[in-house]
């Protein structure tokens, strides 16, 4: 494995494959992240959630009302901005965002443990902590590389990318190192 590229929580996947022992015999020489999680600028109603992961957590195991139905809707609405818009304001891709619609509806009625997968990524992966410890752990591939190995690294991001933006304050202190362009 010469180039890992990840996407979003694949960009954390990315640099876990990176440090992982496992991977070691296999040379991963570059990295990709594109629009990677780690920088995703989350609602003041995630904010809370990230503060009480376990409290969210037990309120949807124990089908609390409404609380499977707020996040589900979180979740849909987030569908909404991740989906790049013209000055005008309408969809540049209108039939991928009424895709993409129709498919989370979908999934929300038909599978019965998307909600709580959902929630599982967002309550232990893409905490605010956690992303922090993401964030470092990069940043810790970028000046020592791994297991001796320097990794060229490349964060990707589209120019209307709402929901990992490039204007990030996170990324202003990775500007320096040299195995990140």
């Amino acid at each position: 494995v010469h180039n890992f590229v990840g996407h979003s929580t694949g960009g954390i996947v990315s640099i876990l494959a990176a440090r992982s022992p496992l991977l070691y015999s296999r040379e991963i020489t570059n990295l990709g992240l594109v629009s990677p999680a780690l920088y995703a600028e989350k609602p003041l109603v995630a904010q809370v959630a990230d503060q009480v992961p376990g409290m969210i957590k037990s309120l949807l195991d124990n089908g609390v009302p409404g609380v499977a139905f707020a996040l589900q809707d979180a979740y849909m609405k987030n569908n909404c901005i991740a989906f790049a818009k013209g000055p005008d304001g309408s969809y540049l891709f209108p039939d991928k965002f009424s895709a993409a619609e129709e498919f989370n509806k979908h999934m929300f009625k038909h599978h019965p443990f998307i909600t709580g997968g959902i929630a599982g990524a967002n309550l232990h992966m893409l905490t605010g902590a956690v992303c922090t410890k993401w964030r470092s752990l990069l940043t810790d591939i970028a000046n020592n590389g791994v297991n001796g190995r320097t990794i060229q690294t490349r964060l990707i991001f589209g120019n209307k990318d709402i929901v990992v933006p490039f204007t990030s304050p996170h990324l202003k202190t990775l500007s320096a190192l040299s195995n990140i362009t």
